[in-house]
């Protein structure tokens, strides 16, 4: 899960209470990257649902309330659990860059089970972090939830993702003599390291500590 910046005006479908108004789709698909926001699986402009952050069964005035509806993918509406923790939960729009701050997101390769996404509290007494921690930890590795084969794919998905890029920020850092091609692998990185790539926060975590000129490369 990254920041993002929502828009501060509510596109007008909203105000006939459709939720899948063309306008409002593609407002949150350009706003959150064209990602899902919990799990930051690539999504496309239709392909997503409509997720109320806090559920209309805890608040029903937020229905159509703007700053309360986020892009998620299909297995993350399923998995999520719909009733609202004790405390509350980050929001990744809210435009105070918490998440970063608040959240330790990486991947965890613990021999002999295979590599898994970790997510952990920075600061224990935060509730609403450690409620958002606990959210996305379920998402991607309770295996006792309904949906734990589809977590299974987003789990491998992601792990193959930061591998691949490791393995492609290897081969920049150990470039030499052709700097026109240094030059076109570190824009290839960029890409693949920018807040519209998929996993951006467990990838940067790890490949972070690859040094200066891994991190000169994050947008």
């Amino acid at each position: 899960m990254i920041d993002v910046k929502r828009r501060v005006a509510a596109p007008a479908g909203l105000a006939q209470r459709a939720l899948r108004a063309r306008d409002v789709l593609e407002a949150l698909h350009v706003d959150f990257l064209g990602k899902c926001y919990l799990c930051e699986s690539h999504v496309s402009p239709g392909g997503f649902e409509v997720d109320h952050r806090v559920q209309r069964s805890h608040d029903a005035s937020r229905e159509y309330d703007w700053t309360n509806l986020f892009p998620i993918c299909e297995g993350c509406n399923k998995r999520r659990r719909k009733k609202p923790p004790v405390g509350g939960l980050l929001d990744p729009a809210s435009g105070e860059e918490l998440i970063a701050h608040k959240l330790e997101q990486r991947i965890v390769d613990r021999h002999p089970h295979p590599p898994r996404p970790y997510f952990r509290s920075l600061d224990p007494a935060n509730v609403a972090a450690r409620n958002t921690a606990d959210e996305l930890d379920h998402i991607h590795n309770d295996p006792n939830d309904p949906g734990a084969m589809k977590a299974k794919d987003l789990r491998d998905a992601v792990v193959y993702h930061q591998h691949r890029v490791f393995k492609i920020c290897l081969q920049y850092l150990r470039s030499t003599g052709d700097e026109q091609a240094r030059r076109e692998l570190g824009e290839h990185l960029r890409e693949l390291l920018s807040r519209r790539a998929p996993y951006t926060a467990l990838t940067r975590a790890e490949l972070a500590a690859m040094g200066p000129e891994i991190v000169a490369l994050f947008d």
